[in-house]
């Protein structure tokens, strides 16, 4: 009876979260979730529709993407101010006209002088957010100087419980902007060696807060006991960013993939529970070895 009970409430969870992308989010207690850093690029142009299908189709929790304006106020997903990287444009894009960036192509992952055209283009944000719509997490980088209209767009699109906005503003900010949504919206700050000092009155002030982004370059800076506890205390979880090589001391992808104990699993022993990576993949394999996918 315990087991057919046991049974019973697993599926009931699995249902809830299917239908809210975001209660895991919300869940401090649960499974560590994969951020997908602009999408799945390995496999498609970064920031691009084709990378944020591929993560949902690989069960990735959350996605992160880069939002910006075009010169007419169109959102667009693009990393840098200029789209001569990642497309087969030049200038900056507070230049460019949404028709003209309609224009063009995205390159191959993440692009360069020689990277390869792909056969799509730049993304507006209500094409994502139609894609995406009761699949996936958007966690929105760069977007809190666009923070209102990508807010309103995403309740036209019906996202708007999918939505993790995050930044660097200061707390009396944050408090200020959140209490002004007509409807809650979750926001993760980003604290790194200057900002860790605000996390207790973040934290205080902002019951919408799921998540704190903590950014370190080396052990004992910022990533310490006394702030994942107070972190882990409140109820929220840590997202750390094991991209690239030193945005997590030194313990990201790079180190994980030739000792994933000495990366990924040492941030999973201490507190970390949201993992933005370049390599949701392999994240996933090893997770799903420790039973935790």
């Amino acid at each position: 009876m315990k087991r057919i009970l046991f049974l019973a409430l697993a599926v009931l969870a699995a249902a809830v979260f299917a239908a809210d992308p975001a209660a895991e989010l919300r869940n401090p207690a649960g499974r560590p979730l994969i951020a997908a850093h602009r999408g799945c690029w390995r496999l498609a142009p970064e920031n691009s529709l084709s990378a944020i299908r591929a993560a949902i189709e690989r069960g990735v929790d959350i996605v992160e993407i880069d939002v910006r304006p075009t010169k007419d106020g169109e959102l667009v997903l693009m990393h840098d101010d200029s789209v001569d990287r990642t497309t087969d444009g030049k200038g900056k894009l507070r230049t460019l006209t949404a028709a003209q960036v309609a224009k063009l192509r995205l390159k191959q992952g993440q692009g360069g002088p020689n990277a390869p055209l792909a056969d799509e283009g730049v993304p507006t944000l209500r094409e994502v957010f139609e894609l995406g719509r009761g699949k996936i997490v958007f966690n929105l980088d760069k977007a809190w100087p666009v923070r209102d209209k990508a807010m309103k767009l995403a309740r036209e699109c019906g996202v708007t419980g999918q939505i993790l906005m995050k930044g660097s503003a200061s707390p009396a900010a944050v408090k200020e902007w959140l209490a002004a949504q007509p409807a809650p919206v979750l926001y993760m700050p980003i604290l790194g060696r200057d900002t860790v000092g605000e996390l207790d009155e973040l934290l205080r002030d902002n019951p919408s807060i799921p998540a704190v982004e903590l950014c370190w370059t080396e052990d004992g800076e910022v990533y310490t006991p006394e702030v994942t506890g107070k972190i882990r205390a409140s109820g929220r979880r840590i997202w750390v960013n094991t991209l690239g090589e030193n945005l997590c001391g030194a313990r990201g992808d790079v180190v994980s993939l030739r000792n994933p104990a000495e990366g990924w699993g040492y941030l999973l022993e201490t507190g970390g529970s949201i993992f933005q990576t370049d390599r949701p993949a392999e994240l996933g394999e090893y997770l799903g070895r420790k039973g935790l996918r």
